[in-house]
């Protein structure tokens, strides 16, 4: 049976995708901030011991890394930061954060508030970038692909998306519909201020397609698939 690793930063719908694919196929929901040189099976996280970390030192055999398709799906910061799937104690422990950090600390409260003044501070604190780039920028020749899919882009092109992922049409069909939230005036503003923050990261996504083959970081990009 098919295996799926789930990878992101949080806020970027990477549940939603677990939830569904879980329905056909065995599924990893990963939170891990490096993904690993070889591919590795999967352990549990330290503080709620959900199984969403890579396992290091557990390399997988062929014959196993060969049913496994590894997905990183990613969403501009300025949206994934308004979901509070992105924010907490646990969540932070699980993409490596250090949760003894008193600024870190600040920001525990999934509140509105708490979002409004994270988006003033001026550090990147989170290092949504840095984990960003070790999924689709940097070269630490692995032995397996990442599929790259950009969440902005996801619903215009899940025909060919899917396609790509070899998942039959039976399935595809049955994907859940987006789903847009009105956003208070403290979002709005939290929004504008999360753009301003992470511009540099959002250019980069930007240049990006709705799906970038990360196939040992050689084959860029699969073009047909941009919009």
């Amino acid at each position: 049976m098919r295996i799926f690793y789930i990878c992101s930063y949080g806020g970027c719908a990477s549940k939603m995708l677990c939830r569904f694919l879980s329905k056909f196929y065995i599924v990893y929901h990963i939170h891990s901030r490096y993904p690993p040189k070889k591919l590795t099976a999967i352990r549990k996280t330290k503080i709620h011991k959900k199984m969403e970390w890579f396992n290091y030192q557990k390399v997988l055999g062929k014959k196993l890394k060969d049913l496994v398709t590894v997905i990183y799906i990613y969403r501009k910061p300025s949206t994934s930061l308004l979901s509070t799937e992105g924010w907490g104690r646990c969540h932070y422990s699980n993409i490596g954060l250090n949760i003894y950090n008193r600024t870190i600390q600040k920001f525990f409260s999934k509140k509105e508030q708490v979002r409004f003044n994270y988006s003033k501070h001026p550090k990147d604190l989170f290092r949504l970038e840095s984990f960003f780039k070790n999924y689709v920028i940097k070269k630490n020749h692995i032995n397996y692909d990442i599929i790259c899919i950009k969440y902005e882009e996801l619903w215009d092109n899940i025909d060919q998306i899917f396609s790509y992922l070899k998942i039959p049409d039976k399935i595809k069909e049955q994907f859940p519909k987006k789903y847009e939230k009105k956003l208070t005036p403290m979002q709005k503003e939290t929004k504008q201020n999360l753009k301003r923050k992470y511009e540099r990261l959002e250019t980069i996504m930007d240049t990006l397609p709705a799906l970038y083959v990360n196939e040992r970081f050689v084959k860029p990009v699969n073009k047909q698939i941009s919009s």
